[in-house]
Parts: C-alpha cells; sequence; structure tokens
C-alpha cells in the first residue's frame, strides 16, 4: 500500500505540468493527495502497530517530513534563480519520488512480531477510560477550521514583491519551513489536553497576527517585503504549534479509546467539512479580494480562540 500510494502521487504530480486547464489540474492534483494521504495512512498504522518503535519512528518520519520541505523549498527557489521554467520544475519532481519509491521496493523487511492494531487499542484503552472523546474533537474540529491553506499565504505573497522578484517567494516558504522544523519537535512531545490547550491558544494567537497583517492592501516597499517574511515565519510558528498537537489529538482518540467506526466517521465528518470551506474561501477569494478571505479567516479566528478558551480542561483529559 505504501509503494502503491507513492507510484499514484509521482504518477499525478508531473503531468500537472503539462495540463491544459485548471480542471486538468484538479483532478491530477486530487490523485495527488489520495496517494499521499494511501501512504501516509499505510505508514502510521504500521508504525501504531509496534508500541516499541512508533513514537521514536513517527518522529523521526516527521522530522525528515519537515526537512524535506525545507529542502524542497531551497530547490524552487534556485531552479526559479536560473530562470527554469514552472513546468520543467514540476516535472522533474517524479525524481525524488520515484527514488522512493525503488528504495522501499528493495529493502528487505525484517520479520518483527506486531501486535495487531486492535490489540493495541484494548490495551490502551484499559489504561486509561476517562477520555474525554468530545474535547478532543471539538478542539480537532476548530483547529481545522481557524487554519487557513498556505495557498493562500503564496498568492498574498504576490502582492508583497514585485513581478521580476517573485522567485523570493520560495524563500519565504523556506523560512516558515525552518521555524516549523525547530518548533515542531517540542510540541510533538505534548500528550494531555491541559498542556496542549495551552499551545493552541498561543499558537491561535499568533494566526490572529498574520491574518491582521494580510488584510489591509499596500504599494511595493523594502518595508512590506520584510512584512511579509515576518508573516511567513509567524505562520511556520502557528503550523509548529498546532499541527503535532492536532496529530497527536487525533492519535490519543485513536489508540486510548476503543472509537472504531463512530471515531472514523466523525474524523469523515470534519474533512468534508473543511473541504467545503476550502471550496468557499476560494471562492470568495476569486470574487471579492485577499481582504474578504483574511477578515473572514480573522473572524473565524478570534471565534475559535474564544471557544477554546472557555473549554474546560482538567489533568485527567
Amino acid at each position: 500500500m505504501v509503494i502503491f500510494g507513492n507510484v499514484l502521487s509521482n504518477l499525478s504530480k508531473p503531468i500537472i505540468s503539462f495540463s491544459p486547464s485548471w480542471i486538468y489540474v484538479l483532478g491530477l492534483k486530487s490523485s495527488e493527495c489520495f496517494g499521499n494521504n494511501l501512504r501516509s495512512c499505510s505508514c502510521d498504522e504500521l508504525f501504531e502497530c509496534n508500541p516499541d518503535m512508533a513514537y521514536k519512528t513517527v518522529r523521526l518520519d516527521k522530522i525528515l517530513e519537515s526537512l524535506g520541505f525545507f529542502i524542497g523549498s531551497f530547490l524552487a527557489f534556485f531552479f526559479l534563480f536560473i530562470n527554469w521554467s514552472y513546468t520543467l520544475i514540476i516535472f522533474i519532481s517524479i525524481i525524488p519520488g520515484f527514488i522512493a519509491i525503488l528504495l522501499i521496493a528493495i529493502m528487505k523487511s525484517d520479520d518483527v512480531n506486531f501486535k495487531s492494531l486492535k490489540d493495541l487499542v484494548e490495551t490502551e484503552s484499559k489504561k486509561k477510560k476517562n477520555i474525554h472523546l468530545q474535547k478532543h474533537f471539538l478542539f480537532i474540529f476548530i483547529l481545522e477550521f481557524a487554519s487557513i491553506d498556505a495557498l493562500f499565504l503564496a498568492l498574498r505573497a504576490i502582492h508583497f514583491v514585485p513581478g521580476d522578484i517573485v522567485l523570493l517567494i520560495p524563500l519565504f516558504f523556506l523560512s516558515s519551513n525552518f521555524i516549523y522544523l525547530i518548533f515542531s519537535n517540542y510540541t510533538r512531545k505534548l500528550e494531555f489536553l491541559k498542556e496542549q490547550k495551552i499551545f493552541i491558544i498561543i499558537g491561535l494567537s499568533i494566526l490572529i497576527l498574520v491574518y491582521l497583517l494580510l488584510i489591509f492592501p499596500f504599494e511595493f516597499s523594502l518595508p512590506y517585503v520584510i512584512l511579509i517574511i515576518i508573516v511567513f515565519l509567524a505562520y511556520g510558528l502557528f503550523k509548529a504549534l498546532i499541527i503535532p498537537i492536532s496529530t497527536n489529538l487525533i492519535n490519543n482518540v485513536n489508540l486510548k479509546t476503543n472509537a472504531g467506526k463512530k471515531f472514523n466517521s466523525r474524523l469523515f465528518i470534519i474533512g468534508v467539512a473543511a473541504f467545503t470551506k476550502s471550496v468557499i474561501f476560494g471562492l470568495v477569494y476569486y470574487l471579492f479580494s485577499f481582504s474578504a478571505i483574511f477578515l473572514i479567516s480573522l473572524i473565524i479566528a478570534i471565534a475559535s480562540l474564544v471557544f477554546i478558551g472557555a473549554i474546560k480542561v482538567s489533568s485527567e483529559d
């Protein structure tokens, strides 16, 4: 399943460079995302089936993934700097993907006596039965809706820099991913909802600041270039505080309770709602302006901060 997910993802990605319209791009990008998630879910389930290797392996996996974002941003900047076309840059992305597929295919698997995920769930659920599912799902739902896709930051960054230096935008992402790589290692270790709530509040406060800085129009100037760099750094810190915690919330519910289909159905509903939100945000951005989308996002983030602050959390959560 890991190999199949990688193949599907890496076959879809380079074909995007030859797509004649956004409809083809949408279909191919959907295939790529499906492959990525198929690969990730298979890897995560493999890690979770062996409690002895799960923590260190998942942590290493996330660190290397963040490092990949960092290196990828730098390569994107470098290729744009030497005047490579967007088509060529997207097409050569097939190379590292199939190197990974080749390594996975030829790698010999060790004979490990894995515990089944069902047994692991039952064992963990006996250790801690009083976990509050409603609070965990509420936190996951709020974090999903308060966040905004980095694509909107890239679109907004175009207004901060002249067209002849648009190649700087990958460097902005590089700085954001660097901050994420550094600080996410700490928040990934947080296990209890009480301490996670503190960092969620800090992260949402940073996100509110980001939205405030992106609402208003301006003219090109050096101070505004510096401002967009600050925005990307702050966004990277927000991701470092929120994404690992959101992942931990999902894993805690999955492993510490026997949630089963009810758990998966709730996550599915959150996913569909988040997808709908992204479509609506895209239409608002297209029909109105960046000010409208970031104003709406600001209101949602403030409301999310109030809701999170109002939720009472004990040391048992």
